[in-house]
C-alpha cells in the first residue's frame, strides 16, 4: 500500500503511528520511524509470507527535487537516503532490519556498472550483472542517463549488497525486454511454462524498475517491477513514490 502523507487530511501523523503499533512495529523501530516522518512524502507498507516467516514492511521515502539540486554538481559526485525501510517478523521471532536506501542521482553508466560489478565482487558467476547490463542499454536506448534513478541498499548486520535502478522514464514494456526475461529465468532454473503463465497476461504492462544483487543469506536474486501508472495530478513529478521495493 502506497500513500502520499499529503493526503492524509486529518492527524496523520497519528494515524500513520497508530498503523504502526497496530502491526506489531519493534518499539526502536517506532522511535527511528517517528524521528524521520514528518520530513517524508510518501509511506508504503508492506507484507510477505513464507514457509519460514510473516514480514511487515514499512517505508519512509523522502523525494527532494533532486534534478534541480543536482543539476550543476558532477555526475554521481552526491547521494542521499532517498528511502528507509523498517522490516520484522510478526512471529516474534525478533529477525528485524532497517534498510538505507541510497540514491546516487544523474550518474554516468559506465560509474554505475563500476558500482554494480561492485556489488556483485565474490560471485561464483557473473551472469546476472550481464543481465542487468542488457536492461540498462535497453532503457538508455530509449532516454538519456539523466532519467534513471540508481539507488543502492544496505543493512546492519547482515551481508545484503543490493541496487534498484529505476527506469520507468525509458517507457519501454516488458514485452520489449522479453529475451533479457528469458534469459533471467534460464539462470535461476525457471521453466518455459511457469515463465509463460507469469509472462503473457502482462506482457504489454510498463516496465518499472529493476532490483538485484546479494540477499540477507548471501543468495542472489534479481526482481522485475511493472504495471505502475503515473497518477495524473503527479504527471511530470520526478520519481515519486516508486518504492516498490519490497520483495527486498
Amino acid at each position: 500500500v502506497t500513500m502520499s502523507k499529503e493526503e492524509i487530511t486529518t492527524q496523520a501523523r497519528e494515524r500513520l503511528l497508530d498503523i504502526c503499533r497496530r502491526i506489531r512495529m519493534p518499539e526502536e523501530f517506532l522511535d527511528r520511524y517517528k524521528e524521520h516522518l514528518s520530513f517524508a512524502k510518501y509511506v508504503h507498507f508492506g507484507f510477505e509470507e513464507n514457509e519460514e516467516s510473516s514480514l511487515y514492511k514499512a517505508y519512509l521515502e523522502f523525494p527532494p527535487n533532486w534534478e534541480s539540486e543536482f543539476l550543476n554538481k558532477p555526475a554521481g559526485a552526491d547521494s542521499f537516503t532517498l528511502y528507509l525501510g523498517f522490516k520484522w517478523d510478526a512471529s516474534g521471532s525478533g529477525k528485524r532490519a532497517l534498510s538505507r536506501y541510497t540514491c546516487y542521482p544523474l550518474i554516468a553508466p559506465e560509474q554505475m556498472m563500476t558500482r554494480l560489478a561492485a556489488l556483485y565482487e565474490g560471485s561464483l558467476e557473473m551472469e546476472s550483472l550481464e543481465i542487468v547490463k542488457g536492461f540498462l542499454e535497453a532503457a538508455l536506448s530509449r532516454t538519456g542517463h539523466d532519467q534513471i534513478l540508481y539507488l543502492e541498499v544496505s543493512e546492519d548486520n547482515n551481508p545484503r549488497r543490493s541496487f534498484d535502478i529505476n527506469m520507468y522514464r525509458a517507457k519501454l514494456r516488458l514485452e520489449d525486454l522479453h529475451p533479457l526475461l528469458l534469459r533471467m529465468c534460464l539462470h535461476f532454473s525457471i521453466s518455459p511454462e511457469r515463465f509463460r503463465a507469469v509472462y503473457d497476461p502482462v506482457k504489454a504492462k510498463g516496465f518499472g524498475h529493476l532490483s538485484g544483487g546479494m540477499d540477507r543469506k548471501g543468495k542472489e536474486f534479481l526482481t522485475v517491477y511493472y504495471g505502475v501508472e503515473e497518477h495524473p495530478q503527479e504527471a511530470g513529478a520526478p520519481f515519486t513514490g516508486c518504492a516498490g521495493q519490497e520483495s527486498n
